[in-house]
């Protein structure tokens, strides 16, 4: 069971409130305690991932947290930048790291009305809880991800008509991980700057009838105390916005150092978490002189110089009466230009379905970006990882980037989800019908259902499914892996061909071999089973897309049902399993299929029969040209060797459409000979590269006889090739 510890937040022995730590704590989600050395050895050995935290200031807990990692000394916190001291708190950690020993935690406050049920009265710096084991979990859980919404009127400064102040030395905004990097260009930059300016000047141009700026929505967190003078925001939506005003303040307080109300500015309000280089470029632009060539912030601050000095240059010519002054445009700018705060508090995935609700302007999120937020999500709170787990993610999603450049790919991260998807079906026997939903369906769903949010059908019993990070690189490079591999046997190349252009079931044919080269990774001759698997796959699949399309559910259900096999059984009885299937079909269907009017039905019939059957009278010669025969319908067309015009013969439909008169031929020499008697065509067909092609242009005639003879061959020469050939060898 989960262990409650009481951790004190007074940093000195009298225990004075002076003392207290506890903004340290709550800004860095860091509980930390000095011990002695046996103290010490007995936190590190105890507190664990999952313990719960109660953070006492005095005798009054204020504050629970859930630790997200195991213990270790702060030093270790530090060296990792998970944990920094701020500059105006009363308290340093500048010695003994050391000596200090942490943990990361998640923080619920506890609310005032009701801290009467948390009052702890034992003086200890350090000591177990667990007399409050229910309570403690109760009130974090219940309170974690509690929801609420409210929206307001926000201006930068000084607040008019009831609106609320955003920039004040009490709040800074915190851009999530989870987040993109500051990305503004010139063309939005200079955009939001004329905005204002234009509002400032007013209709008239002078200045003397400003208008008010409206300049969207904000999206933030509930605010999270810090310290009774200090709070948080997470910024949701609005980073572009805000990060672009503190750029506009900033440049305004170097154009104008006579103005007291920009100088008296600190920028203290505005830190990105999204990686340590954005917040140094950050903190570099607003708290150094060091210009930075590749640092967005200093890029667009040169942007607000250039559109300030551009837009009054053009007042001041324009206008006589023009007259800008500084301190009537501050208190312009901080009073009249106007945000609709919507401020939530909620789980990590509801605040995004929000935002995804109201955004409109922003950039929006796609399924891969979503994954990424939710897959934090989970690895945060149900995991228990800390923060640092985002960048971890980030570096799986670069692996795609990495890979596409090193081997000229072009694959989505959704390609690697879908892959993704289909082995936790597998591996956690989840119903087979979730393989048909797409990914973004299915981790949607999934999510909800594992953090709790709603679980649908199919999603309520997960059976202990985990997602990890491991299993996805694993997946990703196996991708990559696949792709560089040459099969063996041209019949193999041949066969994913057939299945991915001709055949009904193309979108299984991942399905098939991801999952194989995952659960078979082991075994000395992966790739070699795989070949032979692909070979009777191929068939099964020709054999069933020569059916009526009402018969895919039957075949999708036997995939799904061979997937879900590999998890628990050897490869050989995979391949095994299809070539059964292939064995019980029944014979006279196969041939009558075979041998049928391939117009009179689907449109592909005719291109499966006489594909199998250019690969059969060629597969000798085998080579890339060989492929682009058979398979490119722009190289190819469908020849009836007699015309369908031609009426010099009493030939039934049936015949006329059947494998028997019909052959792949180049496009351009077929329109050449359209519709004209064989006589005809015979001087054309040695122009083409198909072995059979030629042999017939060797004939005088072109009969019925010839027709039902060549028939009965193919019909024979494809149904042994389905049924009876045998498998694929590799010694």
């Amino acid at each position: 069971m989960d262990k409650v510890w009481k951790i004190g937040t007074r940093w000195d022995d009298r225990g004075a409130s002076s003392a207290s730590v506890l903004s340290i704590m709550r800004r860095n989600n860091l509980a930390f305690v000095w011990l002695d050395e046996a103290g010490r050895n007995y936190f590190l050995d105890n507190v664990t991932k999952g313990d719960y935290i109660a953070l006492a200031d005095g005798y009054q807990i204020v504050a629970i947290g859930k630790a997200t990692g195991d213990a270790h000394t702060l030093n270790y916190f530090k060296k990792n930048f998970q944990v920094s001291a701020n500059d105006y708190a009363n308290f340093s950690l500048e010695e003994g790291w050391d000596e200090i020993t942490a943990v990361k935690i998640n923080i619920v406050d506890i609310e005032d009305e009701d801290k009467a049920d948390f009052w702890y009265q034992k003086q200890a710096r350090f000591c177990s809880l667990n007399q409050l084991w229910n309570e403690v979990k109760e009130y974090y859980d219940s309170h974690l991800n509690r929801f609420s919404i409210q929206s307001y009127t926000g201006t930068i400064g000084n607040g008019k008509n009831g609106s609320k102040c955003l920039l004040n030395k009490q709040v800074s905004y915190i851009v999530p991980v989870y987040q993109r990097p500051y990305e503004w260009g010139e063309e939005q930059v200079s955009c939001l700057v004329n905005d204002i300016l234009n509002g400032f000047v007013g209709k008239e141009g002078n200045c003397k009838n400003p208008e008010p700026v409206f300049i969207g929505t904000m999206q933030l967190s509930k605010r999270k105390p810090i310290s009774n003078q200090e709070y948080e925001h997470e910024v949701i939506d609005g980073q572009q916005r805000i990060t672009t005003l503190t750029i506009l303040l900033n440049e305004l307080r170097k154009m104008f150092p006579e103005c007291k109300p920009l100088q008296s500015l600190e920028f203290k309000w505005l830190k990105t978490h999204v990686s340590e280089q954005q917040n140094n470029y950050l903190f570099n632009y607003l708290h150094t002189d060091i210009v930075e060539s590749n640092n967005r912030y200093c890029f667009n601050g040169q942007v607000v110089v250039r559109t300030v000095e551009q837009f009054l240059q053009n007042q001041e010519e324009n206008e006589d009466d023009f007259v800008f002054n500084i301190d009537d445009f501050c208190e312009y700018l901080f009073g009249n230009v106007l945000f609709v705060v919507i401020e939530t508090s909620a789980g990590l995935s509801k605040t995004i379905q929000i935002f995804n609700t109201i955004n409109n302007t922003g950039l929006d999120l796609n399924g891969s970006d979503l994954f990424k937020i939710r897959m934090y999500e989970y690895l945060r709170d149900i995991k228990m990882e800390d923060e640092t787990v985002f960048e971890k993610i980030q570096t799986v999603y670069n692996l795609v980037d990495v890979n596409n450049k090193k081997y000229n790919k072009s694959y989505g991260m959704g390609t690697m989800l879908d892959l993704y998807k289909n082995i936790l079906i597998t591996k956690y026997d989840l119903n087979i019908s979730l393989y048909s939903f797409g990914w973004e369906t299915f981790f949607d769903r999934l999510f909800d259902a594992l953090l709790g949010i709603n679980e649908k059908d199919n999603f309520r019993n997960l059976n202990g499914l985990e997602l990890d990070l491991d299993t996805l690189t694993e997946i990703i490079e196996l991708k990559y892996e696949k792709d560089m591999y040459n099969y063996k046997h041209f019949e193999t190349e041949f066969a994913t061909r057939m299945i991915s252009w001709f055949s009904r079931y193309g979108r299984s044919q991942d399905l098939i071999i991801y999952p194989f080269l995952y659960f078979y990774k082991k075994e000395p001759d992966t790739y070699e089973q795989l070949e032979r698997l692909l070979v009777v796959v191929n068939k099964y699949f020709f054999i069933h897309s020569m059916e009526n399309s009402k018969q895919i559910n039957k075949v999708n259900s036997f995939v799904a049902r061979l997937v879900k096999s590999m998890c628990n059984n050897p490869s050989e009885e995979i391949i095994n399993s299809v070539k059964e299937q292939i064995a019980k079909e029944d014979e006279d269907w196969l041939v009558w299929a075979i041998g049928r009017d391939l117009f009179d039905g689907s449109r592909w019939w005719k291109y499966l029969i006489c594909g199998v059957s250019t690969y059969l009278k060629e597969r000798n010669m085998a080579s890339n040209d060989l492929i682009d025969k058979i398979f490119d319908t722009g190289y190819f067309d469908i020849e009836h060797i007699h015309a369908t015009n031609d009426t010099s013969l009493n030939i039934s439909p049936e015949l006329q459409n059947s494998i028997g008169n019909l052959t792949q031929l180049e496009y351009e020499i077929n329109r050449s000979i359209q519709d004209k008697p064989f006589s005809e065509k015979r001087k054309k067909y040695p122009e083409s590269s198909y072995a059979l092609i030629r042999e017939i242009a060797k004939l005088n005639e072109w009969t019925i006889e010839d027709i039902e003879k060549r028939k009965i061959q193919e019909i024979e020469a494809i149904y042994h090739y389905i049924k009876n050939e045998k498998e694929l060898s590799f010694d």
